[in-house]
């Protein structure tokens, strides 16, 4: 019925037995059956249930693997760009792949370009960024090492409980009554692709306790256009419209009041004129009479 009672002994022997659970009983709790998920948020107790985690696309990081080159490198000049920060990359005549890459990092480390790394790769040097989907993206000027164009990353798709979810960099978060989870989806595209497509990451379980619950209810009671402010609006209303007819009432009585005074000055000058003819007929009589 909405109301809770507390029994002090049995609660004690609760939390001496096993503490973490007593405290799930009041805390949100979430659980996956997949490694590859975790959950990054859960802000609403309307997402508490099992949903299914599907994926159709895994975030990739913005990357390029340049051309197989020779033992030895001509000379090179070019600019690697990431938002605002642009790097100056000079690659001396006959440097080495490796030296080549050394010359990649220090234009990337002065121009506080941290979250892009140059490796080699065999006989080729690969660029890549740290950061998953479309905000790692950075763009190559045109050089031989087969590193031009413009590089960008994908974000994750899929659904949170059949909902289509919306995707940035690996961050999956629900809609409907699961806009509030957010998910960090780990899985590969080679593991979509496996899938063919649409990888099965099975569950994630979400639950409210009891504190998280009160919490909910009492912030929909109290947030603004809540049931507080509807119910302070209703009688604000009332309030004014009582006011509204208080003042009309005044207005009405102000006008009666207005014509009272106007007949009763009209039957005083009556009275008088009575009086003054009475008084005139008394005196035209015959004394004696």
């Amino acid at each position: 019925d909405g109301n809770y009672t507390l029994d002090e002994a049995k609660l004690t022997e609760a939390l001496e037995a096993d503490f973490d659970a007593v405290a799930s009983l009041f805390q949100r709790t979430s659980a996956v059956s997949d490694s590859r998920v975790s959950v990054t948020r859960v802000g609403d107790s309307t997402a508490d249930g099992t949903h299914a985690v599907q994926v159709t696309q895994a975030a990739t990081a913005a990357s390029v693997i340049g051309a197989s080159l020779p033992a030895s490198l001509t000379g090179e000049s070019f600019d690697i760009t990431s938002g605002s920060n642009v790097a100056s990359v000079t690659i001396s005549p006959l440097a080495t792949i490796d030296e080549a890459v050394t010359a990649i990092s220090d234009a990337l480390d002065s121009a506080g370009i941290t979250t892009i790394t140059a490796q080699r790769v065999g006989d080729a040097i690969q660029l890549v960024d740290s950061r998953y989907g479309g905000a790692g993206e950075f763009s190559v000027s045109t050089n031989t090492l087969g590193l031009a164009g413009t590089h960008t990353g994908l974000d994750v798709e899929g659904t949170i409980g059949g909902l289509a979810a919306t995707g940035s960099g690996r961050s999956l978060t629900g809609s409907g009554d699961l806009s509030s989870v957010i998910l960090d989806i780990a899985a590969t595209a080679a593991q979509v692709s496996g899938a063919g497509g649409s990888l099965d990451l099975g569950t994630v379980t979400i639950n409210s306790g009891a504190a998280v619950i009160v919490d909910d209810y009492l912030e929909q009671v109290t947030e603004t256009g809540g049931v507080v402010d509807r119910a302070r609006d209703r009688w604000d209303a009332q309030i004014e419209l009582l006011k509204d007819r208080i003042e009309q009432f005044e207005d009405r009585l102000e006008s009666r009041e207005v014509a009272l005074r106007r007949q009763y000055s009209a039957l005083e000058s009556t009275l008088a004129r009575l009086n003054s003819a009475s008084a005139s007929l008394f005196a035209a009589l015959p004394q004696g009479v």
